[in-house]
């Protein structure tokens, strides 16, 4: 079933992916506040301890989920570098982590974290509205 949610805002959006046997999620929530998409973006993340690349798998206004085997700890803060392929600039964005879904040996999904974002420069916001605009959301069962 299609969730309905309103367009990016600059707010800052409650996301939490539903439970599974190889995910970390704080929380039971399973409710999410924005339309996911799928792409496929390159991503830098800036933490703590490091600098990598990861993936954007999938976008909403109000986070991502990063493919990487570079995990980082729920609720940490991090940094990351974003660019939009209809932009030539690239966001620095703040986020948290919201969760870890760990390597599965038996799964074909990516190992990564969710990224709830906490502090979008001026423009992002509009920047990813009107990417995921030209996008068909992604469809979750309510179960």
């Amino acid at each position: 079933m299609k969730e309905k949610h309103s367009p990016v805002s600059g707010t800052i959006a409650k996301a939490a992916p539903k439970q599974s046997s190889d995910s970390v999620v704080p929380g039971d929530s399973v409710h999410r506040e924005h339309d996911r998409f799928v792409v496929d973006l390159q991503v830098d993340v800036l933490s703590e301890h490091n600098l990598y690349a990861g993936l954007a798998e999938n976008l909403s206004a109000g986070g991502l989920f990063i493919a990487t085997h570079q995990l980082q700890p729920v609720g940490s803060r991090i940094e990351l570098s974003l660019r939009m392929p209809d932009s030539e600039e690239a966001f620095q964005i703040v986020g948290e982590v919201r969760w870890v879904r760990l390597y599965n040996e038996h799964s074909d999904t990516s190992p990564g974290f969710g990224v709830r974002f906490s502090e979008l420069p001026p423009g992002s916001a509009e920047a990813i509205n009107r990417f995921l605009g030209q996008r068909e959301p992604l469809f979750f069962d309510d179960e």
